[in-house]
């Protein structure tokens, strides 16, 4: 290593395109809007009953109180690949049949007509908000005065209380400047009535900083986001394999191991190997303790990733932040303070360059979390690579769809995260795989068929037959090949001249167009990257 910078590499993923749902749109005979799966939401007066539709299944729910609880959805989304997807046509529009099958809720009056009509997208936890603030003073008296302000002139407990402990970390000690993350539930509101609430509670409270937003904090709905691929369909069937690969592409992919990715990726072979980097791996931990539930005999996923990223930078040292319980799920909460806990690492350790990866994403842009990436990136040159998702029709995917190259909203654009895409391979090349969420990737890498020595155990027999020898497939694969790629560059380049986030991507964007093997495929180039 012969420089050192402070470097951050998140890898994200889910299922999403980069085009979020529109706010209001037109059907039926009610308008309808967004809301999630799990939100809090307030009953219009009339409301006599409450339908729930979800894959083809309706559920009608009578109305309790002056708020009603989506209930989760069980089951995945409906994201069956319809048509063929190539290269030509992977970057269009998005689909008109995008949310079909994402469910809707129904307030009806007496007389069976439509009050409201909402289209979830994406989960959150219920009655649930995370606050993330910067400030000058302790962070607990500062939520305690906040909640107290909040919920002056109510009963106690009838509108916010705090859930857990509340984690924060220095920004700076000169002047001092904490950074606070909380989970705090809702009790009788709406959840963006909720929001509403708090923020001008936490405003009048005051004694804030604006290293977070213009206010000093921000305040949203505790998110769900997921591994991708989830726990059920880890090891999916071989029907659900077929659907996953690119359906202009017959059933010829080749099994992809470790040393076919390794050739295919670094030109230059044992001689920069990523020594010196600390890759610290955010999802659902590594290590037999952390194993899903879907089976003894499957390792962990982010084992997987892991090994991908050690045989592609052998020299780099990994470490792990779980966020993701058993069944693949990933709360805000979590995630917000694992984040916390990665700013105080970097600003502890500032010598060592670090590269984060994260394998998992949702389908909310996350207030909360959106700033924390941003402080990370601006205060701490930290790179977000972010996997962009599986299922091509389903909605848009954070944090991949951050990236500058693809945000679909320009104010939310942050040029320190890179969204990854997977690619299959065939005997004639590298192809985009069909499983892909179009429009939410500027970068491609080896997703499907992957065979690293943690798969071998129960995939990837070559003396079986298509498709039963099929290795691990998923965005959240093609992401840790990004990462692997990204610590060579931070090996290889030169002290005096350190790569900033911008650098990176430029590198990494540069040796994908210049590929031979496949323009569009990451690789690692030292030409690329002076």
């Amino acid at each position: 290593m012969r420089w050192r910078f402070v470097l951050g590499l998140f890898v994200f993923l889910a299922g999403c395109s980069s085009l979020p749902p529109s706010q209001e749109v037109s059907l039926d005979t009610a308008a309808t809007y967004q809301v999630a799966w799990g939100e809090r939401i307030k009953l219009e007066p009339a409301t006599t009953s409450i339908q729930v539709t979800y894959l083809g299944k309706v559920t009608t729910f009578a109305p309790t109180g002056s708020t009603f609880d989506v209930p989760p959805p069980k089951g995945a989304p409906d994201l069956t690949i319809s048509s063929a997807v190539s290269p030509a046509t992977y970057a269009t529009a998005l689909d008109s049949t995008s949310y079909v099958n994402r469910g809707t809720v129904k307030f009806l009056n007496s007389s069976g007509t439509t009050l409201k009509r909402y289209t979830p997208y994406g989960s959150v936890e219920t009655g649930r908000l995370t606050v993330l603030a910067s400030i000058t003073r302790d962070c607990s008296s500062f939520f305690s005065g906040a909640l107290s302000q909040a919920n002056e002139g109510n009963p106690p407990g009838s509108r916010f209380e705090r859930i857990g402990t509340i984690t924060q970390t220095l920004l700076s000690s000169s002047p001092i400047i904490r950074l606070c993350f909380a989970t705090l539930e809702i009790n009788q509101q709406g959840t963006q009535q909720a929001i509403v609430d708090l923020g001008a509670a936490l405003s009048l409270y005051g004694n804030y900083t604006t290293d977070v937003s213009s206010s000093g904090f921000v305040v949203d709905r505790n998110d769900i986001s997921n591994l991708d691929p989830p726990v059920k369909s880890f090891d999916p069937s071989c029907e659900q394999i077929k659907k996953w690969l690119d359906p202009i592409g017959d059933t010829g992919y080749l099994n992809l191991d470790m040393a076919t990715i390794e050739t295919d990726t670094n030109t230059l072979g044992a001689s920069v190997t990523g020594t010196g980097v600390n890759v610290i791996v955010v999802g659902s931990g590594l290590g037999p303790n952390d194993t899903f539930a879907c089976g003894t005999e499957f390792i962990d996923h982010d084992n997987h990733i892991a090994n991908t990223i050690q045989n592609i930078a052998p020299g780099a040292t990994i470490s792990s932040e779980k966020i993701c319980n058993s069944s693949g799920a990933c709360p805000a909460a979590a995630i917000g303070r694992a984040m916390i806990r990665i700013v105080n690492t970097v600003r502890l350790n500032p010598a060592p360059d670090y590269l984060i990866n994260a394998s998992w994403g949702g389908a909310i842009a996350n207030q909360a979390g959106y700033s924390m990436l941003n402080i990370l990136g601006k205060r701490f040159g930290v790179v977000i690579v972010a996997s962009g998702g599986n299922g091509p029709n389903a909605p848009a995917h954070y944090p991949a769809s951050y990236d500058d190259d693809v945000a679909s909203v320009p104010t939310l654009a942050l040029e320190n995260v890179i969204s990854v895409a997977a690619l299959g391979e065939k005997a004639v090349g590298y192809r985009i795989a069909g499983f892909n969420t179009r429009r939410n990737s500027s970068i491609f890498a080896p997703g499907v068929n992957l065979c690293p020595v943690t798969a071998t155990g129960f995939r990837c027999d070559t003396t079986q037959s298509y498709p039963d020898n099929l290795g691990i497939t998923g965005s959240s694969f093609a992401a840790p090949v990004v990462t692997g790629i990204a610590a060579l560059y931070l090996d290889d380049a030169p002290s005096a001249a350190p790569l900033t986030p911008a650098t990176l991507r430029s590198c990494l964007h540069d040796s994908a167009r210049t590929n031979p093997n496949f323009a569009g495929m990451v690789w690692f180039d030292a030409a690329q990257c002076p």
